[in-house]
């Protein structure tokens, strides 16, 4: 008769080790119950072009498109809450960056949490994010006051037509195009 063992370890992950006494490495009994579809999930059940200009647009492709079938919306995009909602409309306020006022009152604590590597409890989109990041700096001197960020030269202009890629689902239906 075999026994079995059940060991957990440092991510909490559930492993069965066979009954030894030196093992090598845990065997994955099951994976995180807690799933959520991402952005990489997304780029893995598309064949993408080799690395290069192809694959950029491919991607960026990808993450311009509208999901129909719901795969970016988690419970984390469903998150709602008063004080999420004050937080959104604060980061969206004038000059919030330089502000004493907003930093006591919301973004202190979201810097806080996000310099220690804490997942939201809610998304924010990244312009608002970015907000949050630049007023740290500002508090810490790392950003210098009043200094304005230069106009990025490398990005492509929003009204410039692409062709769009036919990118092939993996395991799926057929190749489907996605315009940008």
């Amino acid at each position: 008769m075999l026994a079995k063992n059940l060991l957990r370890n440092d991510q909490q992950q559930a492993t069965i080790l066979p009954p030894v006494t030196t093992v090598s490495k845990p065997i994955p009994l099951t994976q995180d119950v807690t799933t959520h579809t991402t952005f990489d999930d997304l780029v893995a059940s598309h064949r993408m072009p080799p690395p290069g200009p192809d694959y950029y647009r491919a991607r960026r492709q990808l993450w311009l498109s509208p999901q129909q079938d719901g795969s970016r919306s988690t419970s984390h995009s469903q998150y709602t809450s008063t004080s999420h909602e004050k937080l959104k409309k604060t980061l969206q306020t004038p000059g919030v960056v330089y502000s004493d006022s907003c930093w006591r009152n919301g973004i202190e604590k979201v810097w806080k949490g996000l310099s220690k590597g804490e997942r939201l409890k809610g998304r924010l989109p990244l312009n608002l994010i970015i907000k949050v990041v630049h007023a740290s700096w500002v508090r810490d001197k790392t950003w210098p006051a009043g200094m304005q960020a230069p106009e990025p030269d490398d990005e492509i202009p929003d009204d410039l037509p692409l062709e769009p890629m036919v990118l092939e689902r993996i395991g799926g239906s057929k190749g489907v195009a996605l315009t940008s």
